[in-house]
């Protein structure tokens, strides 16, 4: 159970990797969708008020995304997604019972999935309950923010701005590297930001110690 929203850069990202899986384990594990509050409304992409509104957003990111999995919708209080600790792109895994046997705090982490998934296909509980991988996928997410902020509306990208400053910059910058994929735009703009960071701390060091 993947939770995911029309205004969400991870679960832009998140994309490829669960259609990856779905080809894999699709056979034996049933995938689904719910989509939840919208991360980062705007005028765009407003905040449903209605179920009937959250019904469209659904509508409409099976129709973005093309999943060849279920897409199913929370209720308008977000009751499932609050219950669920409320990351607005993190995966669950079920057993057959509807016990939670494994949880990534994203879905694009492909390597803690795609792990906990084999075992469940071969009927063995996952050697451990969660993933908290982090870094990767927040890198990845990045080369998608900028478009899905103007997509969701000046609103959005005005909000990110003020609350997520260094999210929106990382973004902005990402955009540079478009010859890449997003992913690896992302990756690019964030490993080229860590980069730059470490080696001003290193000058300035130098030239306090000097």
């Amino acid at each position: 159970m993947i939770l995911g929203s029309l205004s969400c850069p991870m679960t832009s990202s998140s994309m490829p990797t669960l259609k990856r899986l779905h080809s894999e384990f699709g056979d034996r594990v049933e995938f689904v969708t719910v989509n939840v509050r919208e991360a980062h409304p705007g005028e765009n992409i407003p905040q449903p008020d209605t179920l009937i509104e959250k019904h469209e957003h659904a509508r409409i990111f099976k129709e973005r995304y093309d999943p060849s999995w279920t897409v199913a919708v929370d209720d308008i209080d977000g009751t499932l997604h609050r219950a669920l600790d409320g990351k607005p792109n993190a995966a669950d895994l079920m057993d057959t019972k509807g016990k939670l046997v494994f949880r990534a705090l994203w879905a694009s982490d492909e390597r803690g999935l795609r792990q906990a998934l084999r075992s469940v296909s071969a009927g063995q509980a996952p050697a451990k309950g969660e993933s908290r991988a982090m870094m990767a996928p927040m890198a990845r997410a990045m080369g998608h923010v900028n478009r899905i902020m103007k997509t969701a509306g000046p609103q959005a990208e005005r909000d990110l701005l003020m609350y997520g400053t260094p999210m929106a910059i990382t973004g902005k910058f990402a955009t540079l590297f478009n010859p890449f994929s997003q992913d690896w735009g992302g990756v690019a703009a964030v490993t080229t930001m860590s980069v730059s960071m470490v080696a001003a701390v290193v000058l300035v060091i130098g030239v306090a110690v000097l």
